[in-house]
């Protein structure tokens, strides 16, 4: 059955694929006509590496600045990036202080030169979703890679638990989630993947990924 069903999915997307060629489109082309899906990512324990130091480390200024990136991830995420049908985001928790947010958004600066429209910061002990009421409030096709449980099981749009090798020891999350140990394009491809469970075309969205990443 799965197999007549992969048989089926690859003949009507060559199906589209020559459709468009015949019509002198191109599958590229077709995914800038699509609504872009909002990709949330959190920034310490999935884009830089969790440190287990003491409460008085994290609220020293400077500290969130120079934490390490977690390599795949950030490759992932600059994967993800070049995809004309995603938008990409951080969200983000901070202290209320005075150098948490500047020292993330500086993290971000260098790193992963995202604009700071695309930036949302949310104080600590908050439920994410509501920082989003800023772009519009959230919608159900909105994905969350977020390393804490809590900020998963309120999401009202796709939560994906990263797996950072510190966190999920208790079996709390029985969601979906990518780990620390994948490559770049694994990680890349299954977040792309559960980000389809939405109102638009799968077609669509596969012919996007291979156009853009056809060897993977």
């Amino acid at each position: 059955m799965k197999y007549g069903k992969r048989i089926l999915i690859k003949t009507l997307f060559l199906i589209l694929i020559l459709s468009m060629k015949k019509g002198g489109g191109s599958v590229k082309a077709a995914c800038f006509c699509m609504n872009k899906q909002r990709i949330f990512f959190d920034l310490d324990g999935v884009l830089a590496v969790w440190q287990d130091v003491p409460q008085e480390h994290l609220t020293q200024k400077g500290y969130f600045s120079s934490i390490p990136i977690q390599e795949n991830v950030v490759a992932a995420f600059r994967l993800l990036e070049q995809l004309p049908d995603i938008e990409l985001y951080i969200l983000s928790c901070v202290f209320q202080d005075s150098h948490s947010e500047s020292d993330k958004k500086a993290w971000v600066k260098e790193h992963l030169h995202l604009p700071e429209e695309r930036q949302i910061y949310c104080p600590c002990g908050g439920r994410k979703e509501h920082a989003l009421e800023k772009i519009g409030g959230i919608r159900p096709s909105d994905v969350l890679i977020d390393d804490y449980t809590e900020n998963l099981r309120y999401w009202a749009g796709i939560p994906i638990k990263f797996y950072n090798g510190i966190n999920g020891t208790k079996g709390t999350w029985q969601g979906n989630g990518v780990y620390f140990v994948m490559q770049p394009e694994t990680i890349a491809k299954q977040i792309y993947e559960l980000a389809v469970i939405q109102p638009y075309s799968i077609l669509q969205r596969i012919a996007c990924w291979n156009a853009v990443f056809p060897a993977y």
